[in-house]
């Protein structure tokens, strides 16, 4: 066992190296005995190991594919929260600045291979060696700054060295910082190193062979539960935590990701689990994406449609529920009224998921937003417009937009508003958050300059009695090509499906080159997955 592939392995998160022998070491030197090597594996923080992980990802974008210790400081510095960076500003350095010292190649053609550079690998055993001597228990990103500065000739250890950092000062800065030993690297990581970790795997799998998919697979679950630990049911956005939010959508992504190449892992996420699924409206994509995500994790999803029960009328809904909750690991519920999914979630006693009711749809809201971080790569400052009624489906989209700090306006005609409390949530969601939200009438002004205009039916299933009203009353919140020529140049149109070609949106929008509707569709089915393994797979 050598030293390198077990550091190139987050922490019992991430395995890359350890299949298809993509990440080789130096062979410049023996490796450590085994015993050392998994010693040395197992008191990685997991920001420590993050730190790793990110150094090799730059390295492959070099000529010769060595992690250099310029890559490592620069992959710690990254996190400003961590206690290297806590080190540097006691000594008074800040920590970007270092970082943005730090010499960096442009873009190259990535490296088939990479490899520790010889320094970095002594920095590596250097870092174990002086966490001992230090009496830690755990190696973190404080004792590889401490590893560098000793090191004294690479342009990293020099970079800090022209700054005044020593190896005395660093071990007395550490010293110095209460409360230094963090959580070894077997507990569960904070919110915030659970997203990390899954964003870290994400980046993996972009340059990942197919033989490592099923490691990268395995590692989910863990890092997408400690994001939000507290998650116990999914009846509306304000259940989740920006973290938890986030978590969602990255192992959405990672779980799309690896659909073809990490099947089979995929299949041992959630392996006899089962999904009671009820409905008292019919649906495409809520059913379909549920029953096949469920069976795609290794488990079973049961239909339910309103005659197999009577659900409110057989029997009552806490008796459903709590029969359900005896049999099945899970229920998902698409309803007409909020209150029943809450109630079933109050006696079922097991994870209820909302697929749809008149308050919320939040299962959309999620694929939505993840299908907007693969278009822009970030959904903080994205300018997001809605377009039509201020209904369920605008409820959940202001709500996480802006938990997740998105620029969220919705336009809505006179007594289509969302409801007095959702605006006050996303109000103050986005004061928390650096985002912001603004409700307005007039749809041109709303649509002056976003990055997504969304749009959903003007009349939805029970106010089939309204067409003709709502048709009248909706009358220019069309989104057409003129309304598109407002919205930005890179500009993204989306609706959650069903449409009404000619009424909410014009054909030559919605099958337009803009569109990205179908890309909504697909990641219902990767979104449910990732909610599905959050709730079940505890």
């Amino acid at each position: 066992t050598d030293l390198a592939a077990l550091l190139l392995q987050d922490a019992g998160v991430m395995a890359r190296n350890l299949v298809g022998g993509v990440i080789r070491p130096s062979s410049a030197r023996p490796p450590l005995g085994a015993t050392d090597a998994q010693r040395l594996r197992d008191r990685l923080t997991r920001r420590a190991a993050r730190a790793i992980l990110l150094a090799q990802q730059e390295a492959r974008h070099t000529p010769r594919g060595e992690v250099t210790l310029e890559h490592l400081l620069a992959a710690i510095l990254a996190d400003e929260t961590c206690l290297a960076c806590r080190v540097l500003a006691r000594l008074g350095l800040d920590p970007a600045s270092v970082r943005g010292a730090i010499p960096r190649l442009g873009p190259r053609p990535p490296a088939p291979e990479t490899r520790l550079a010889e320094a970095t690998r002594t920095v590596l055993e250097r870092a174990y060696l002086e966490a001992r001597g230090l009496a830690s228990d755990y190696i973190g990103t404080e004792h590889l700054l401490l590893a560098i500065v000793a090191e004294g000739q690479s342009v990293a250890a020099r970079l800090l060295g022209e700054r005044g950092v020593t190896a005395e000062g660093v071990r007395q800065a550490m010293k110095g910082i209460r409360d230094l030993t963090p959580a070894p690297a077997a507990t569960s990581p904070s919110p915030l190193d659970g997203v990390g970790s899954l964003r870290a795997l994400l980046d993996a799998t972009r340059s990942a062979e197919g033989a490592e998919a099923p490691a990268i697979v395995a590692a989910v679950r863990a890092p997408l539960i400690a994001a939000q630990p507290s998650l116990r049911h999914l009846c509306r956005i304000s259940d989740l935590t920006r973290e938890g939010a986030l978590a969602l959508i990255a192992a959405g992504r990672l779980l799309k990701a690896t659909r073809e190449t990490g099947r089979d892992a995929q299949r041992q996420l959630l392996p006899g689990r089962s999904l009671a699924m009820l409905f008292e409206k019919p649906s495409l994509r809520t059913r379909v994406s549920f029953e096949i995500g469920m069976f795609e994790l290794g488990g079973q999803a049961i239909y339910l449609q309103p005659a197999d029960i009577k659900m409110g009328e057989r029997e009552t809904v806490a008796d459903c529920a709590r029969v359900l909750g005896r049999m099945a690991h899970g229920i998902m519920a698409r309803t007409f009224a909020h209150a029943t999914v809450i109630e079933l979630a109050e006696h079922a006693g097991v994870p209820v998921i909302n697929g749809l009711s008149d308050l919320e749809h939040p299962c959309q809201a999620i694929a939505d937003f993840l299908t907007i971080e693969e278009r822009f790569g970030e959904i903080a400052g994205c300018r997001f417009t809605y377009i039509g009624d201020g209904n369920n489906m605008a409820h959940s989209l202001a709500l996480l937009g802006t938990l997740l700090g998105a620029h969220v306006t919705l336009a809505c005609p006179p007594g289509y508003r969302p409801l007095a409390s959702v605006v006050h949530r996303s109000e103050a969601y986005a004061a928390a958050s650096g985002g912001s939200f603004r409700l307005v009438h007039d749809p041109r002004a709303a649509a002056e300059g976003a990055h997504v205009l969304y749009t959903d039916v003007w009349t939805s299933m029970g106010q089939e009695d309204e067409v003709e009203q709502r048709r009248r009353d909706f009358a220019g919140y069309r989104i057409d090509a003129e309304l598109l020529s407002l919205a930005d140049a890179e500009a993204i149109v989306m609706h959650c499906l069903p449409a009404h070609r000619g009424e909410e949106i014009t054909p030559d929008v919605l099958d337009g080159p803009r569109s990205v509707v179908f890309q909504q569709a697909e990641n219902r089915l990767h979104a449910q997955k990732a909610v599905l393994l959050a709730l079940l797979g505890r």
